[in-house]
Parts: structure tokens; sequence; C-alpha cells
């Protein structure tokens, strides 16, 4: 197959963003000959493996600290659509079979490229406003108002139309199936890398770690408040970045918890910062898929989670649990596997049996490939 992926990366990438890239990857790995058009490269890119099929095609953007870029990326982005992307697109000798596109920015581009080449489209998808709304609340409901109620319109728009939407859970099949009124595809669940065999320590490292982005729904206020909750609390790491960042700096002071903020990290820094911690804690309220508790499960590391649906969906019983929102678990539950090493261990290797048994990206792209497949029979 030829095809072209549309991945409008923000300067953070997020756990959907690195999926897009990974199915790409794999995709060419089976055969396909697979575009991709970026906007930011990263790091993690110059590890993935080598096929003769896959071309990245990056346009360059400015950073979010400059005044003003996120205006001047999108204009910047329409030019480069319609002068450089859509002509190859149109080209006999690039022309791809299927565009593909994913969650909103991305798949509002991909829909008015495909259209414009006379080409159909497919989109991975995460999630939907009715469902943010029920489970976040007023936190979503005070942001989805004015363009960005608009966006989503022409998102569920775009979705309706497209020839094939792919879930990345099946949970998130049911919300978009309900949302669009249209059928969707069965999951395609994302696939973890293997960062090899756990170190001989591994679960015994002297700090409990948070990864993700910091802003509201991550609850990451919980998680300083719960760790000032424990008897003899092990220091806490945070990395990544977010709105909430001097918030939280903040709070850690206040509560007495030794917190150290890694900020963002590289890829190969989010794996030994995951190699050598006690165990994460992902204390999110909303998630499409949750990549960071399945990374440490591939490490050997531990993880507590929130008790939502979808992370119950993806991870089952391999991690612990603890009643969303409520710090007083949160610390009892940490506290408890704080206090028992062989557990810790124990937990962690049976994670990392399942998680690497279940989520595999060569796993992913053999489903991928067959629903594509279908989008091209269906057109020929």
């Amino acid at each position: 197959m030829k095809l072209c992926f549309i991945i409008e990366n923000a300067w953070q990438i997020g756990g959907g963003d690195y999926a897009q890239f990974k199915y790409a990857e794999h995709l060419a790995l089976r055969g396909h000959d697979v575009d991709v058009y970026g906007q930011f490269r990263k790091e993690f890119m110059d590890r993935m493996q080598d096929a003769p099929g896959l071309r990245w095609r990056f346009r360059g953007a400015l950073s979010p600290s400059f005044r003003g870029a996120g205006r001047l990326n999108r204009m910047w982005g329409d030019h480069h659509a319609r002068l450089v992307i859509l002509p190859r697109l149109r080209s006999a000798r690039s022309r791809p079979e299927v565009v593909i596109g994913y969650s909103k920015r991305s798949a509002i581009l991909a829909d008015r490229l495909a259209q414009g080449a006379g080409l159909p489209s497919a989109h991975v998808v995460f999630e939907t406003p009715e469902w943010m709304s029920r489970d976040l609340g007023r936190l979503f409901d005070q942001v989805n108002i004015g363009p960005v109620r608009r966006e989503w319109e022409e998102v569920r728009e775009v979705y309706r139309r497209a020839a094939q939407l792919l879930p990345n859970s099946e949970l998130t099949r049911v919300e978009v199936a309900s949302w669009t009124g249209r059928p969707v595809e069965p999951a395609v669940y994302a696939g973890l890398d293997d960062p090899g065999p756990p170190r001989s320590d591994h679960a015994l490292g002297d700090y409990i770690l948070y990864i993700g982005r910091l802003d509201v729904t991550k609850n990451v206020h919980d998680l300083i408040d719960a760790v000032a909750r424990m008897k003899r609390a092990p220091r806490l790491v945070i990395a990544g970045r977010g709105h909430d960042e001097a918030e939280l700096r903040r709070r850690a002071v206040e509560r007495g918890v030794v917190a150290d903020f890694a900020g963002h990290v590289t890829d190969a820094q989010k794996w030994q910062l995951i190699r050598g911690c006690r165990f994460l804690v992902f204390p999110t309220s909303f998630e499409g898929f949750g990549m960071p508790p399945g990374e440490a499960l591939a490490c050997g590391i531990p993880a507590v989670c929130s008790d939502i649906p979808i992370l119950r969906e993806v991870y089952g019983d391999r991690v612990e649990y603890f009643p969303l929102r409520d710090v007083g678990a949160l610390a009892a539950v940490m506290e408890d596997l704080d206090a028992r090493d062989a557990y810790r261990r124990e937990r962690g290797a049976a994670g990392r049996a399942y998680v690497l048994s279940r989520y595999t990206w060569s796993h992913c792209a053999e489903r991928l490939e067959s629903s594509l497949r279908g989008i091209i029979r269906s057109t020929t």
C-alpha cells in the first residue's frame, strides 16, 4: 500500500503523537510505502528502525515560547499543506491510496488534503467532547467554548465522512460511535516499546515518579498532597511541562514534599527515570489510552493508577488502583507498595510480561494494515 500520515505533532510530544510515528514506522517495516508529514522532528525519531519505504518530511515551526507562535505556525501550516503536500498527493508518482490523520487538528488537515486530492481518509481517534464533558465536568466545559467548540463540531463532520475511524481502545470505539452516529472499527491499541530487560535492582529505587503533562486534569496536585501524608515518603520526581507547573512547585514547598521537577525529558532520559524509580503514579482523570503506566510495566516497574474505566480496560489488574481524587486512599496505596520490596518486584515482572505480550507495535501495524486494505478494496 501507499500511505500518507498527517501528523501535526506538538512541540512536547504526547502519547497520541508518538503512536502515529510508530504506526508509520511499523507499517513501513511490513513493506508499505509510507510518507509522513509532520511539524517538529524530535530526538526519538533518530532511534526508529530504517525501512526502505518510509520518508519523514517536517515543515518546521516556531517554538511555543515565541509570542504569537501558535497563530503564525497555523498560517505556515496552511500554506505548506496547500503549496507542498497537496501537489504531492495529486502527483501520479507520489499519490497515496489513503491519507491518515488523528485526533483533531491532524484529522481536519488530513480530511482537507484528502478531499483536495480525491482520496479516502482514515483517522485514529482518541476522545470526544461528550465523553470529556461527562468525565471532567466544568474543567472541560469551561474551555469547550468559542473556537474550541467550533473545532470539535468540524471534527465531528470530518469523522462522519471518513472512510474509516480507528479507535485506540474499545471504550473510545463506543464513545466515538455514539458521538458520530456511524460505525467505528474495532480497537487498534497503541503499542509499547520494549526497553530491554529490567535492572537487577528494579523497583528498589529511592523515588516515586510521575511522567506526563502538568495540567489540572492530571491531578498531580493530589499526588503531592498524598506524598505529604506518607509517614516516610521517598523523594518525588515529576517529569513534564504544563500550565500548572508553577502552582505545583509552590504546593510541594507548602506541603513539605521533597520534589524534583525534571521538566521536559528526552526519550532516553524518560527510560532512565522509569528504570530508577520505586514505582510510577498516574492519578489522571481522563485518558484515551494512558501510556506511562505501560512504559513503567515494560521496565518491570509497578504502577499506581486512578481507577477509571480506560485504565481498567488497558491494564486490567496489572496495576494498583485507588479511587479517583481520593488523596487519602492514594497515600495508603503508595505507603503499602513502598513498604513491600518483594511485592513491587513481583508486580513489575508480571506487568512487564502482560504489556509486552499484548501491546506491540508490530501487532498494531498488522491491525491497521487490515483496516486500511479494506478501504482500498472498497474504493477500487
